[in-house]
């Protein structure tokens, strides 16, 4: 994908834009649940989804649960608030419910039908949906569902000033 890197975001929330500007930056800096296989070429939807946060994942048999185990040992960049702690499904949690209540959010349709996000322990997060959610795993590949930290939000909307990441 190429991204115009000569003109700058008006914020870095990627919740908050759908601009190339502001999604093409923040990539390098957040992780999200699974990803497209780079090493695919397969057009603009890829058959072929792998691990990014999550290093597995499982699909209850009528499609309505989505259980991610999280790689351990993921942290955050280590500059304040969050100082290289250690990235949770609270932070998957946090990061799904926000996507899904974001009025500015013009992707927020992709969790209509999510009903909860449980975090039964520290690596494992489950999303359960009221209706069967078959495109799924690929609309969290495309390079939209960032996992955002909830420190740096609640700190009067600074995400939009800095992005502090799991990511490159």
């Amino acid at each position: 994908i190429n991204y115009d890197i000569t003109s700058a975001p008006v914020h870095l929330d990627p919740y908050q834009s759908p601009s190339a500007f502001v999604q093409g930056r923040v990539m390098h800096v957040y992780s999200q649940l699974v990803r497209r296989d780079p090493a695919v070429e397969c057009g603009q939807f890829c058959d072929k989804i792998v691990p990014d946060l999550a290093e597995s994942w499982k699909v209850s048999p009528d499609g309505k649960e989505f259980t991610f185990n999280l790689r351990k040992g993921v942290k955050w960049h280590n500059v304040p608030p969050l100082n290289g702690r250690e990235l949770t499904s609270a932070d998957i949690k946090f990061s799904v419910e926000r996507w899904k209540t974001e009025p500015l959010n013009t992707w927020n349709f992709w969790f209509k039908d999510l009903v909860a996000v449980e975090t039964p322990d520290k690596y494992t997060a489950v999303l359960k949906f009221s209706q069967p959610q078959a495109e799924l795993l690929e609309d969290l590949s495309l390079d939209r569902m960032w996992i955002v930290p909830q420190e740096v939000v609640a700190s009067d909307s600074n995400v939009r000033q800095r992005a502090i990441g799991t990511g490159p």
